[in-house]
């Protein structure tokens, strides 16, 4: 395995990390295109990691790429070079949401993703061209517009 992403939990609770196969025949190698996000939980470590797909495939099958997921109580977030964010529940494991990070015309990786500290209903990303952009869900929204934020 490659690990090609690591990032501790605001709480330091859990780990989470990128990780891709990587397969030897003989003198020959190949890292895979498939992209499997983990979330360790480090209290425990003999524990079952929770595991995350679908991060796939990417376009660029480098050791030297690197993407920095992140983990919140209720959901995990990794990027990937084709500028989606995959978002995941953690209780279901099902992906939520895929955020495109794409600007017209312009085609970056996304290379880092982070939770708010104390909203986890907010998400930050940041692409190869240094643009940041912050997404909040549509809760926090409606929130913010009726005054009722918490």
């Amino acid at each position: 395995m490659n690990c090609s992403g690591l990032q501790l939990s605001a709480d330091h609770r859990y780990l989470v990390c990128n990780t891709r196969r990587i397969t030897v025949e003989g003198h020959n190698w190949r890292v895979e295109d498939d992209v499997i996000t983990m979330v360790i939980r480090l209290e425990n470590t003999e524990s079952t990691p929770e595991i995350y797909g679908e991060n796939q495939p990417m376009e660029s099958v480098t050791l030297s790429t690197y993407f920095f997921p992140h983990v919140s109580p209720d959901y995990v977030a990794a990027e990937s070079d084709r500028d989606v964010i995959f978002l995941w529940d953690r209780t279901s494991r099902q992906t939520i949401s895929k955020l495109s990070h794409r600007l017209p015309g312009q085609k970056n990786g996304v290379s880092a993703v982070a939770f708010h500290p104390r909203d986890q209903e907010v998400l930050v990303t940041v692409a190869d061209d240094c643009k940041l952009r912050a997404w909040m869900s549509r809760n926090r929204l409606n929130s913010i517009a009726t005054g009722t934020m918490r």
